[in-house]
């Protein structure tokens, strides 16, 4: 159905706020737009349209705003139309409540990527409190990290561009973006100030903001679900006690079965890896672990572990070194089970900056051989699991 715009320009024009202006256009559009494209297609897969959604996307959108007709632009990541934004939005491009609406639009769409990679889902499914908490605590630790980074540099939370010592800072901000931007969101600074960029899906601001504030929150609302959700189920359990004696005895029967099958279902990506090569394969790769490495044999013998293991370098490093494995047929995974292992398990620190592992670039390299470093820059090498050059894998398959 093609929008009426007369009525829209209306109906904005009574609007005086403009985080009312955008969940106004927001609702037009998702009822139009959004809610077919996800009837057709599914949900998007947490940051990147698929192919067929995209091409849903941009069917639903001319149908909606006449794309071609109205006009060939539109603007932000709710397809604003370049005439209704220069009318009702283009004046709000600095106000905090114009850039804040952005910032919590946009980085809804990345708490299910979180919740997909860190499968906090099957958590909730298999009502998996403790796996819940030490996810939590992992967030929770970041907070220490960032005062422990930043405690050299306290003004740096509050420096803005134009500001007197604004380039003297400039440096720093880079060498600790993640760290200034988690604080600046901790105290409100942007509720004040607007964000730069704000119209660019999934940057640096909303990335964090959607791990330690949504992600977070959303973790700790289905600990106190589960914990409340069991409480309520024991008090029934002690009213029923009685009568259901009977039915006790048959599930004390059958409960064995069931705890099988409930164990067979992996909560979490495991790799395996031939147990002749670990104890060569850990004592190599350790050097390059700078947090877990008490814990690195046990997660290469494909156990489970608390938190991540953190690698110091870039992440082309670590991946090219499993790809290696692999094709030197020392992991039976396939590609992708090893590219969620690797996300599940590792993060790596570049200039002082954590991150985590990126599966693009992980699948890049795995199926693609893209980035793949050259033989002077890999890690852990070996004889018993060789480089091969592109040319060489090629001949191999």
């Amino acid at each position: 159905m093609k929008l009426d715009f007369k009525q829209i320009e209306n109906e904005l024009s009574k609007i005086k706020e403009i985080d009312k202006r955008l969940d106004y256009w927001y609702g037009l559009m998702d009822e139009n737009v959004f809610q077919k494209v996800r009837d057709k297609f599914g949900e998007y897969n947490g940051v990147t349209p698929t192919k067929r959604s995209a091409f849903g996307m941009q069917k639903e959108l001319i149908k909606a705003i006449g794309l071609f007709e109205y006009s060939k632009d539109v603007l932000t990541s709710i397809f604003i139309p370049l005439k209704l934004y220069d009318s009702f939005f283009k004046e709000f491009e600095s106000n905090p409540k114009y850039t804040s609406w952005y910032l919590k639009h946009n980085s809804k769409r990345l708490l299910n990527f979180f919740c997909t990679t860190e499968r906090i889902l099957d958590f909730i499914e298999y009502k998996d409190v403790s796996s819940l908490k030490l996810a939590l605590k992992e967030l929770e630790e970041y907070d220490n990290l960032v005062k422990q980074r930043l405690s050299k540099f306290p003004k740096i939370i509050h420096i803005k561009e134009g500001d007197y010592d604004y380039q003297k800072y400039l440096a720093i901000y880079f060498q600790y973006q993640n760290e200034v931007e988690y604080a600046r969101l901790k105290q409100g600074f942007y509720d004040k100030n607007p964000i730069k960029s704000v119209h660019t899906p999934d940057n640096t601001t909303e990335f964090i903001y959607a791990k330690y504030f949504l992600f977070k929150g959303f973790i700790n609302e289905s600990i106190k679900m589960l914990e409340q959700d069991g409480n309520d189920n024991e008090i029934q359990t002690q009213i029923n006690d009685e009568p259901q004696r009977d039915e006790e005895i048959r599930t004390q029967v059958n409960d064995e079965p069931q705890r099988e099958i409930v164990e067979k279902k992996e909560l979490t990506p495991r790799i395996n890896i031939l147990s002749d090569i670990i104890p060569e394969l850990t004592a190599s790769l350790s050097n390059n672990i700078i947090r877990g490495q008490d814990m690195l044999e046990e997660l290469l013998r494909g156990n489970p572990i608390t938190g991540k293991l953190l690698f110091y370098g870039n992440q082309n490093l670590l991946i090219e070194l499993f790809l290696r494995l692999h094709y030197n047929s020392k992991i039976t995974n396939n590609k992708t089970e090893i590219m969620n292992w690797l996300v599940h398990n590792f993060e790596y620190e570049k200039k002082q900056i954590v991150k985590r592992i990126n599966e693009s670039t992980a699948l890049d390299i795995l199926n693609r051989g893209r980035g793949i470093p050259n033989r002077g820059k890999i890690i852990c090498p070996s004889q018993n699991y060789p480089y091969q050059n592109e040319d060489m894998r090629r001949k191999n398959k």
